[in-house]
């Protein structure tokens, strides 16, 4: 952490602030179930058949719903799923 955001500060020091803060807490991982042969194999013809794919043109979000600005301005809102 300290290399990445080039800190010039002892790991006690980082350490000290981690536990300070109230919006940083320990847990333990939930397990999660392991790929089954079919999901690889899905995960694989999803990556060959998307090879060409103009990525850069692609937003990535972990956010059920965004909103966006447009270089003209205009607001655009984007709720992904239908959800309970």
């Amino acid at each position: 952490m300290r290399a990445q955001l080039g800190l010039n500060v002892s790991k006690m020091t980082i350490w000290r602030s981690v536990q300070r803060n109230t919006k940083i807490t320990r847990e333990i991982m939930r397990k999660a179930l392991r790929l089954t042969p079919q999901h690889k194999e899905a995960h694989l013809l999803f990556a060959r058949s998307n090879m060409t794919t103009q990525w850069d043109k692609v937003i990535f979000s972990d956010e059920k719903s965004s909103t966006w600005m447009d270089p003209m301005g205009i607001v655009i809102i984007g709720i992904i799923g239908g959800g309970t």
